[in-house]
């Protein structure tokens, strides 16, 4: 599993997750609401496998 860094990322009132659209205190980069476990799994899903061409 991708473990991203969000030590520098914001936290703003409850807005739904552009992910699961569950509530989140969390902001990603680009400041829209966002649980880092959404941006976890959606960074594995989108990045290929290991051992196979990019």
């Amino acid at each position: 599993m991708t473990g991203l860094d969000w030590r520098r990322h914001t936290i703003g009132l409850l807005r739904p997750c552009l992910l699961c659209h569950r509530p989140a205190l969390m902001r990603d980069e680009h400041g829209q609401p966002c649980h880092k476990v959404c941006a976890e799994q959606a960074a594995d899903r989108t990045r290929p496998a290991r051992g196979t061409a990019a």
